[in-house]
């Protein structure tokens, strides 16, 4: 995979969006700057206060093989903005645990592998072994924040379902995205 950021070089993109870098966010002048700028706001916010779980961060800890993980993602995804630095964060927890991150607009062929329900909802981690024998794919948000999204009537305004997600995201802090990964390394990891 050649078109891929380490997690310093997503840090600083975030960084330069926010920052209102013209250069930066030139690639995303069909997208409502609002999104992209306040979705990259809230990232930074988060990423500065990530903690791990405890059991989830032990366990890291301990797996000894090594693993490649890819995250498909953007900059200006809400979904993204709040489950990617949980997720940089497990990766960065140990050293046998690979992190490559696609632009999910810049990666169409991969995108297009794990489609989820024919969309290309983000973000997406995929896992595989040293080998890159596929192992798992997670996302593009925790269960219990897609049964909130089915629950929505179909008459309800962007708005309101933008700000319903977000609280959620608030007010889980990320346990969900971390035990979910937590529970598919366990399965998938000898």
């Amino acid at each position: 995979m050649t078109n891929t950021l380490d997690i310093e070089e997503y840090l600083d993109l975030v960084n330069r969006i926010v920052a209102k870098d013209k250069a930066s966010i030139e690639k995303y002048t069909s997208l409502g700057q609002e999104y992209l700028f306040n979705n990259s706001k809230y990232f930074e916010e988060v990423y500065s206060f990530v903690s791990l779980n405890k059991k989830v961060y032990n366990y890291l800890g301990e797996i000894t093989q090594k693993l490649n993980w890819v995250l498909i993602t953007e900059p200006w995804c809400g979904d993204a903005s709040f489950s990617t630095p949980y997720i940089m964060m497990m990766a960065q927890s140990n050293e046998l645990i690979s992190l490559q991150i696609a632009l999910r607009d810049d990666n169409e062929d991969l995108m297009n592998q794990y489609l989820t329900n024919g969309g290309k909802s983000i973000p997406i981690l995929v896992c595989f072994d040293e080998q890159n024998n596929f192992l798992f794919k997670w996302g593009p948000r925790p269960a219990m924040c897609q049964d909130l999204v089915n629950s929505f009537p179909k008459e309800f305004e962007l708005k309101d379902k933008i700000e319903k997600i977000y609280s959620w995201y608030k007010k889980d802090k990320g346990e969900q995205v971390q035990l979910e990964i937590f529970e598919l390394l366990k399965k998938h990891i000898k």
